[in-house]
């Protein structure tokens, strides 16, 4: 099939309901996702992003770091999940929920980033 390619470029999307996940934008793991600059993706509801996207600047993303199940906040459930990933390699695809700084690491620095959300988002 034919694959197409989102870009976003000052929008605004918020307010969103999905069922399941990715209220603002849902993207599979085995595509790239949309691409955004100056684009504002807040306030939408089961999480503003589910799958990669691409993040070229000047964004404002809502986007709860650490918050692994996504139940709105960054506790050792969390902790637990990205233990399980700790050490890996992210895919080729892009799609890695436990990579929190996007380097394609899932390793100390993403850690940090984890324990700097705890709490309530």
């Amino acid at each position: 099939g034919t694959k197409t390619s989102f870009n976003f470029l000052r929008c605004v999307v918020t307010g969103n309901v999905a069922k399941f996940d990715g209220g603002g934008f849902f993207s599979r793991p085995t595509e790239s996702g949309p691409s955004l600059a100056e684009t504002i993706v807040c306030d939408n509801f089961r999480d503003n992003f589910f799958g990669p996207f691409i993040d070229l600047g000047d964004n404002t993303l809502c986007i709860c770091i650490g918050d692994l199940n996504r139940d709105g906040e960054v506790t050792g459930a969390d902790l637990g999940l990205w233990l399980l990933e700790a050490g890996e390699e992210c895919p080729s695809n892009g799609f890695c929920p436990a990579d929190f700084n996007r380097d394609g690491f899932i390793d100390g620095a993403d850690l940090g980033l984890l324990l700097i959300g705890w709490g309530p988002c």
